[in-house]
């Protein structure tokens, strides 16, 4: 009964060291958008304008940003006071309190479906909110700590990196019924680096 304990306990161990040695993505992930209508009919000319064309995506434990193919901020948020800022033109817009969430009738479905995007494989998850459907290929080797955002409800990102136990999205096609579009968002490249939390701030992304 004794030896038993001790391998028991040395099997503790042994996987805690594994869970704790996992690595966590740190770097820039660009997508290529596009759009069609309800019917298939590509309408990217129309709405890339307006959604814009690519996102230039930064992540590092609790921090993230974005920027459009013109180099101006979209999106930043930082997970020490769990704001979230959106840019419109390069400039403040709006900022939000990331614990309020987005919707309330949130619908996660986990999907059979697999990809392969740049070499990463996904699996996908499907999540409904607001009456918009997203079908996401998250990939298995690129990962974030789910529990950095826990206060992040805002756009059900607590409620995505749960499902997917923190594997960041490298496709997604979301389905919006009541404006008649569809937007398809693929990463073109993905690159590790390391990102300091300084460089997640309203001044030095507004540096990039």
């Amino acid at each position: 009964m004794k030896f038993n304990l001790v391998l028991i306990i040395a099997l503790a161990v042994t996987l805690s060291a594994f869970t704790s040695g996992e690595k966590f993505f740190s770097g820039r992930i660009i997508y290529k958008n596009s759009f069609t209508n309800l019917q298939g009919d590509d309408i990217s000319d129309k709405l890339a304008p307006f959604f814009g064309a690519e996102q230039h995506y930064y992540i590092s434990g609790p921090n993230y940003k974005a920027y459009n193919e013109k180099q101006q901020l979209l999106q930043l948020y930082t997970g020490a006071n769990n704001e979230y800022i959106y840019f419109k033109d390069g400039q403040v817009a709006q900022k939000f309190d990331a614990a309020k969430p987005s919707s309330t009738d949130t619908k996660v479905t986990p999907l059979a479906q697999t990809a392969t995007v740049l070499g990463h494989p996904c699996k996908a998850v499907e999540i409904v909110a607001g009456g918009v459907t997203t079908v996401y290929f998250y990939a298995t080797d690129l990962k974030v700590r789910p529990k950095d955002y826990a206060k992040h409800a805002f756009g059900d990102w607590y409620t995505y990196l749960k499902a997917t136990q923190g594997g960041l999205t490298l496709k997604y096609m979301s389905t919006n019924p009541k404006v008649g579009y569809v937007m398809t968002s693929e990463a073109a490249s993905v690159q590790a680096m390391p990102l300091t939390s300084t460089e997640f701030s309203v001044t030095a992304s507004e540096r990039q």
